[in-house]
């Protein structure tokens, strides 16, 4: 997750495949998308909206670990310009 949190930033899709399985499910506001190629888009959707957009992890907790898969919650939290505006967000 901190490989993630810090890659994220660079907004290149390209530096977060190796850390996300081909059959990955994503949730954003927009909706939930599964399988690498549209949660791909949606990530890059969502950075060609966001100018400057910075995105950072609190309060990450594992929920499961074992050899082949994992889970965790945390708390995100999103600064960006939309439209010249300087807007923030935060989730869980």
């Amino acid at each position: 997750m901190a490989a993630y949190a810090k890659l994220i930033n660079q907004h290149d899709f390209e530096l977060l495949t190796s850390l996300i399985d081909d059959d990955a499910t994503f949730w954003f506001s927009s909706g939930s998308y599964h399988g690498m190629e549209t949660v791909r888009a949606a990530f890059e959707r969502t950075w060609q909206r966001l100018s400057n957009e910075r995105y950072w992890l609190e309060d990450v907790r594992w929920i499961a670990k074992a050899d082949t898969a994992a889970s965790c919650i945390y708390s995100f939290h999103w600064q960006a310009v939309i439209e010249g505006q300087l807007a923030q967000g935060s989730g869980r």
